[in-house]
């Protein structure tokens, strides 16, 4: 039995795994709100009362068919430990 869900006003927010410098958002997500789906970026703040997230929402976007070569994402290098001249083993 195939159900519909209502995602009418509800939404998921997560941590993001892809934060690579401090002005990225600490949380991702989305959400739908009125048949519109939206992009939200979370921020951990600091307040007088406490911490708390500021966020933003943006509509999303349909993606483009990337083209060939515009976007190489390169693996993060693994430090290595050992010199130039010495094996591990």
């Amino acid at each position: 039995m195939n159900k519909q869900f209502d995602n009418e006003k509800k939404g998921t927010l997560g941590e993001n795994l892809y934060k690579e410098h401090d002005k990225h958002p600490d949380m991702k997500g989305r959400c739908t709100i009125n048949g519109v789906d939206y992009n939200i970026s979370g921020w951990m703040r600091q307040g007088k009362t406490g911490p708390f997230y500021s966020l933003s929402f943006s509509e999303k976007q349909d993606k483009k068919p990337a083209e060939p070569g515009s976007r190489i994402i390169k693996p993060k290098p693994i430090a290595d430990s050992f010199g130039d001249d010495e094996v591990p083993f």
